[in-house]
């Protein structure tokens, strides 16, 4: 009975998606334009990088520091055996995105439409680096204050659950650079997406930031 309605009315319903999406997109670019408080220009302190590939956005962290060393979470010689680890970048995301879809030739549409219209578990994406990152257009470094620097590891702390032995649970290989994908807190869906995730992290260290962001545009162009 509900299939053949919606077949009925194919039509009416791909005209309110369609204008439901341009809505989301409009308040999408409306939410990015405006900021809200935190510090704007880059100040001495622990250099950071904020790395978007023009959909996504993630945050590269040194993996050791004197206020964070990620090496007891994440151990280079268990995870990454023979690389030499330097920093490592942090996304959040919809598992299933990141779990099947390795390419965008890969996309379903069932895959899309319950990232987007249905709250679905999280996963954290974690990509080691051996150097440095290079900063341009798509990646921004910030300087955070020893105080910054702690609020932004503790708000990525709360998206990690921790299990046997107080690890991250490892739930699947990555696209083939040596990242891989864990367990991850919280639910991805329209209104809390990877890139909202960002900007709520960068929100949280004291950083300017969107009032909504969920584009990858919306959180690089309040970054200097």
């Amino acid at each position: 009975m509900i299939l053949r309605w919606m077949f009925h009315h194919a039509g009416s319903i791909a005209k309110w998606l369609m204008l439901g999406l341009l809505l989301y997109a409009v308040a999408g670019f409306l939410g990015s334009l405006v900021p809200l408080p935190g510090e704007r220009r880059a100040v001495a302190g622990t250099q950071i990088f904020v790395v978007s590939n023009g959909v996504h956005t993630d945050f590269c962290l040194p993996i050791q520091h004197p206020l964070m060393d990620w090496r007891g979470l994440f151990p280079p010689e268990t995870l990454f055996p023979g690389r030499e680890v330097k920093y490592l970048s942090f996304g959040w995301g919809d598992r299933a995105f990141f779990l099947e879809t390795p390419r965008w030739s890969d996309l379903k549409a069932q895959t899309a439409l319950k990232a987007v219209f249905a709250p679905s578990k999280a996963a954290l994406h974690l990509t080691p680096w051996s150097q440095q990152p290079q900063v341009h257009t798509q990646c921004r470094q910030l300087f955070l204050s020893d105080d910054q620097y702690k609020r932004l590891c503790a708000y990525l702390l709360q998206t990690i659950p921790l299990h046997s032995e107080g690890l991250p649970l490892l739930i699947g290989q990555g696209y083939g650079g040596g990242d891989l994908f864990f367990e991850a807190n919280g639910r991805y869906h329209l209104f809390q997406t990877c890139n909202e995730w960002t900007s709520r992290g960068l929100h949280e260290a004291g950083i300017q930031t969107a009032f909504w962001a969920p584009f990858a545009r919306s959180v690089m162009i309040h970054l200097p």
